[in-house]
């Protein structure tokens, strides 16, 4: 490992550590959050955000149904 490919691993670690604490929006662009917030409709962005990680949850699980 070369001291140049070191020193970016250290950055991104660093920089991954000033993020752990933050609301996820914060690490969203507002576009992002735009595309969001069209896709929820009149639902609350946590209520869809959890709806949609159960969804894909169910369907990679074991036995799932392997669709989405």
């Amino acid at each position: 490992m070369t001291k140049r490919t070191e020193a970016q691993r250290r950055a991104e670690a660093a920089y991954d550590k000033t993020r752990e604490d933050k609301p996820i929006s914060t690490r969203f662009t507002p576009a992002e959050l735009a595309l969001i917030d069209q896709a929820r409709g009149a639902q609350s962005r946590s209520a869809w955000i959890k709806a949609l990680a159960l969804r894909e949850l169910r369907v990679n699980a074991p036995g799932g149904k392997g669709k989405r």
